[in-house]
């Protein structure tokens, strides 16, 4: 893969990645597990330093299943967090649909 190639690659896992992103996410996982996301994108910018293309496209495939894992967690919270302010059917009915996605 060129560099060229691999740049297009990182890009399109970035745009993938802010179609699903919500707001506070980030800093939700951060707070709640450890610094998760920080610690993903620290170790993906570590491999955009080596030589191997092959270890940076297998970091960069983990860093995008971490950060889409991520994000079904954050928005789980915030599911869960609705049903337990309002009570309402209709967000317990959300919680299981964001779940099975």
């Amino acid at each position: 893969m060129s560099n060229m190639g691999l740049s297009k690659y990182i890009d399109r896992i970035q745009k993938e990645l802010s179609i699903y992103y919500q707001g506070g996410a980030i800093n939700w996982v951060d707070e709640n597990q450890g610094n998760a996301w920080s610690n993903a994108i620290d170790r993906f910018d570590r491999a955009l330093l080596s030589t191997d293309k092959a270890e940076i496209k297998r970091e960069a495939s983990l860093y995008f299943n971490n950060c889409m894992g991520f994000i079904k967690e954050y928005k789980l919270h915030l599911s869960s967090k609705e049903i337990k302010e309002s009570g309402s059917i209709d967000a317990f009915l959300l919680q299981i649909k964001n779940r099975d996605s």
